[in-house]
């Protein structure tokens, strides 16, 4: 499904674990099939709080790495939109960081001076 999957963190936490696995697969049809096989995710949830689940997304293209994280609180795994919400958004914030990465890179190329 995805280049990579992870779960850090789960020790303890089954029933969290269950929550993130179950979201791995909406998130997949949140993201469009071609992107898949360059994906990576990382579920990770950590003991000092256990009621939230951090979702990391990074993309590796040729032109560059985006990267996007949200916590998200294990109560609103429950309502299936909302948690769509929340995927779209870490994906947003991943192609949103691969962008202006990019856009840095093309203003430096475009402010170069140019020879005559």
């Amino acid at each position: 499904m995805f280049k990579s999957v992870e779960y850090a963190g789960f020790e303890g936490y089954p029933e969290a674990r269950g929550l993130a696995e179950r979201a791995t697969f909406l998130l997949a049809s949140e993201i469009s099939l071609s992107w898949h096989e360059q994906v990576e995710v990382l579920w990770e949830t950590y003991p000092d709080n256990p009621k939230v689940i951090e979702l990391t997304t990074a993309i590796q293209l040729p032109i560059g790495l985006g990267t996007g994280s949200c916590l998200i609180p294990v109560g609103e795994f429950a309502d299936e939109d909302l948690l769509r919400y929340r995927l779209r958004s870490v994906w947003d914030r991943t192609l949103g960081s691969l962008l202006d990465k990019r856009r840095r890179v093309w203003d430096e190329l475009l402010h170069q001076p140019a020879e005559v």
